[in-house]
């Protein structure tokens, strides 16, 4: 299905409000974009709490960071996403969030391999999706198992199961 600028920019707000209230966002930490079909995306703002963000308040830019609508600056992390739109056009949503089980198990990053998200240096997770639900999901999926094996290490070693 498509949607319009408007109905895009009003999904992220709500995602971004729903995401505060799983804990997947913090006050203004984590963020999310979606690349549109011109090669520009709609990013969330910098700096800006998630209880007051509008749709208008999502900013469109190309993927040098040049603000095509919008009044406010795009996330400071804008680059990150813009590199993996360069380099996976497949995808087409980034939810990037500080969530805590899964950025107290952030390893090394890395999106090969079909791949829907992953885990950035002491830095939180990265998922992407070709929307935003997608997206969202996997980032869940992943704070999900970093807080079932947080669980697991608390009674033992957990017992980790082979690759079939």
């Amino acid at each position: 299905m498509e949607y319009s600028h408007k109905e895009l920019r009003q999904e992220m707000v709500d995602v971004c409000l729903e995401s505060l209230h799983e804990g997947m966002f913090t006050g203004t930490s984590g963020n999310l974009s979606v690349a549109l079909e011109d090669g520009t995306m709609l990013i969330t703002p910098t700096s800006v709490r998630y209880t007051v963000m509008r749709p208008m308040d999502i900013v469109r830019c190309d993927l040098d960071g040049n603000i095509i609508e919008g009044d406010l600056q795009p996330s400071s992390e804008w680059r990150m996403h813009a590199a993996v739109y360069r380099a996976y056009p497949e995808h087409k949503a980034i939810f990037h969030t500080h969530s805590p089980y899964a950025t107290a198990f952030a390893a090394v990053p890395c999106l090969k391999d079909g791949r829907g998200g992953c885990l950035l240096n002491n830095h939180g997770v990265l998922a992407v999706g070709r929307d935003l639900n997608e997206a969202r999901t996997r980032a869940q999926y992943i704070e999900d198992s970093a807080r079932i094996y947080h669980y697991a290490l608390q009674v033992g070693e957990p017992f980790v199961l082979e690759k079939l």
